[in-house]
């Protein structure tokens, strides 16, 4: 579970009040307090069955520079930001596991290598979306993460390693927001391919990345999830694909990813 909404950022609102989120300000304790009730609540304390991601996508945070940014300086304060919610939690008796966003859109963690949150049952949301980290897509997503064009599975692979593998060397990574389409479809955040592992395509690629990682986690997170209720593990015919059948779309390569997995662990 998480806070709804993201967080606040330049161009948030229609007189640009938000240069992105710092130290004390008013969003920190809205979730502190958020954290603070959810923490305390009797069915959910301690529920093994759920875990908390602390906010969703922030941007930039004030640095100790006084600037606003998303890698360097920045994660001094992004640590102490997350680290007192992260102590409110606690202080509750409340030890569910914790997800702890990045900066970026939830794309960069390499700073928490140095500046890192103190606690047990931690780990860190990594959002994953074609052209982030260098990986292929179809269409930019507007993030300002990527481009509309990529090479594959080297440059997503280096992009992974300098963001997410700084801090995968020491913690768990959950991603908590992926999805992939082509782009007729308009079906998703992300546009690309399935494509190939190692080769064109985001979705393969992502997949073999994360496999190799091994302390990496992955969920479906898509823009028409509704749609999801209708799917049938019945194959397409080339040609005549749906967003629901075509393999490269992210439905179909998922859920026999996920029924893969699932065989590996009986």
């Amino acid at each position: 579970m998480r806070p709804p909404g993201v967080c606040p950022h330049a161009g948030d609102t229609e007189d640009n009040r938000y240069l992105g989120i710092e130290l004390g300000d008013s969003y920190q304790e809205f979730l502190l307090k958020v954290w603070d009730i959810v923490s305390q609540n009797a069915v959910v304390k301690n529920n093994p069955g759920i875990m908390f991601e602390l906010a969703n996508e922030p941007v930039h945070i004030k640095g100790t520079d006084g600037k606003y940014g998303g890698d360097g300086a920045c994660f001094i304060n992004m640590q102490k930001y997350f680290q007192a919610i992260v102590d409110k939690i606690r202080g509750n008796a409340c030890n569910n596991i914790i997800w702890v966003p990045g900066l970026g859109w939830q794309s960069q963690y390499s700073g928490y290598k140095d500046h890192r949150i103190e606690g047990e049952n931690i780990g860190f949301a990594v959002h994953c979306y074609p052209g982030w980290y260098g990986s292929d897509a179809e269409q930019d997503s507007g993030e300002g993460n990527g481009s509309s064009t990529g090479g594959g599975y080297e440059p997503f692979q280096r992009g992974w390693d300098k963001q997410v593998g700084p801090v995968a060397s020491f913690a768990p990574v959950m991603v908590t927001e992926i999805d992939w389409a082509p782009k007729k479809y308009d079906a998703t955040w992300g546009k690309s391919i399935t494509g190939v592992a190692k080769g064109e395509g985001f979705g393969a690629n992502f997949k073999y990345i994360a496999d190799q990682s091994g302390n990496v986690s992955w969920l479906f997170f898509t823009t028409k999830s509704h749609e999801l209720a209708a799917f049938k593990d019945v194959a397409g015919e080339p040609g005549n694909y749906t967003f629901l059948n075509d393999p490269e779309a992210c439905p179909w390569a998922i859920y026999h990813w996920f029924k893969e997995y699932a065989e590996m662990d009986e």
